[in-house]
């Protein structure tokens, strides 16, 4: 799921601008995975499917290159900024099948939830948006090539397609665009270093790429690298733009590969390099790790006000994982005393997303003599956002407590 700065940005729009993120999923309108979509499309006649993100993300020039993901075939565009004015518009499809989405299935679900108060009898939230598309679409849509366009000129390519693509091929040069620093694991900020690199990348930062060309093979396919997926389409048009053909990025960059499950991605381990004393888990790992580990701790390093659900924004209010202590990372040096018997244990830290504060409570604690730290990527939050959007994670629900009723 997807945490560059512009989706939360995106994020922070959509929250802000309603309440209860799930709470009328399957009761006010449907919802539907995107396998099931096929299937639909397939028997269903003068079904409109609508894209209610900004034009520019609908054509992939949006200037915040990292959210030109591509589209569906067909699809009429409406930026849920102006839906509300544009109702009658689609007064012909009150009583046939409306298939809404966007890039993570937040603003959709507003929309979703905008046309069933306004009186259309069929609406469809499709989870995951066309963040879970991409992440899908080369395994588990069957229908993907049929409804995909995009206008971008590189590809975007899932943890799987390229996992496939690394143990099917030595023709591959890895081209990593981050800042030397983070590529060596050594920035002032930790959760640069969080993520590692692959074991053969070339590290080339986008500031000097364009000077730099001369260095990347013209003859091989080309993935390029970085953390979010914020980097890698800039690099890839400074690429194209020199003439390189076969030109691609690691989708959502590598906290997508850390955010996977590994049983969906079985060479996870195999093609990475970390130096970091601790660990990064996905929300099923920690699932599987807590079964196996009911004595661990899980530390939660947001402050106070947000862990009880006071935040000022109310969008961050969005409860806690069950059984977790809080100590904000600001206070976690001076109290490390209250977790000491915790140093030969599991620890698994986590805050709101793939929050700096976390990869730095991490840091500290492996420096203090922790031994088995683990950072769980992508926060409560996307422990909620996989449990609603990814098929079969639904019991990840059971990991959230006390989420106020306005934000459920």
């Amino acid at each position: 799921m997807k945490k560059t700065l512009v989706f939360l940005l995106i994020l922070l729009i959509s929250l802000s601008q309603t309440k209860a993120q799930y709470r009328y999923d399957n009761k006010l309108f449907r919802n539907m995975y995107w396998d099931e979509l096929c299937r639909e499309l397939e028997k269903q006649d003068g079904h409109l499917l609508l894209d209610v993100r900004s034009k520019g993300e609908f054509a992939d020039t949006s200037a915040y290159t990292g959210m030109n993901i591509g589209r569906l075939k067909g699809s009429v565009n409406i930026d849920i900024r102006q839906l509300a004015d544009s109702i009658s518009k689609l007064e012909a499809f009150k009583d046939k099948p409306v298939f809404i989405y966007c890039s993570h299935s937040q603003r959709s679900r507003r929309a979703s939830k905008l046309l069933s108060e306004k009186g259309f009898k069929n609406v469809i939230n499709i989870n995951g948006g066309m963040t879970m598309f991409n992440n899908l679409k080369t395994e588990g849509i069957d229908c993907s090539q049929s409804i995909f366009e995009t206008n971008v000129p590189y590809g975007l390519l899932s943890p799987l397609a390229i996992c496939n693509l690394l143990n099917n091929s030595k023709n591959i040069f890895i081209l990593d665009v981050r800042k030397d620093s983070a590529f060596n694991g050594i920035s002032s900020e930790e959760h640069e270093n969080g993520y590692g690199k692959f074991r053969q990348a070339v590290n080339i930062p986008l500031s000097v790429l364009e000077n730099e060309t001369d260095k990347i093979p013209q003859d091989k396919t080309i993935i390029i690298t970085d953390e979010f997926g914020n980097l890698s389409p800039k690099a890839a048009g400074i690429l194209i733009g020199k003439g390189f053909k076969n030109v691609n990025i690691l989708f959502d960059g590598l906290e997508n590969w850390a955010w996977t499950d590994p049983s969906a991605l079985p060479c996870k381990d195999q093609w990475l390099v970390r130096e970091n004393k601790y660990h990064l888990v996905a929300g099923e790992e920690f699932n599987q790790l807590y079964s196996k580990n009911p004595d661990m701790l899980i530390l939660d390093v947001r402050g106070d006000s947000v862990f009880n659900n006071k935040a000022k924004d109310n969008w961050r209010n969005v409860g806690q994982i069950k059984n977790a202590m809080n100590i904000p990372f600001n206070e976690l040096s001076d109290k490390l005393g209250q977790i000491s018997q915790y140093k030969n244990k599991l620890v698994l830290v986590y805050a709101f997303s793939s929050s700096p504060e976390a990869f730095s409570s991490a840091k500290l604690l492996t420096e203090k003599g922790f031994s088995n730290v683990s950072v769980l990527v992508g926060g409560i939050f996307d422990i909620r956002w996989k449990a609603a959007n990814v098929k079969g994670r639904e019991y990840l629900n059971k990991w959230v407590t006390n989420v106020p009723a306005d934000n459920f």
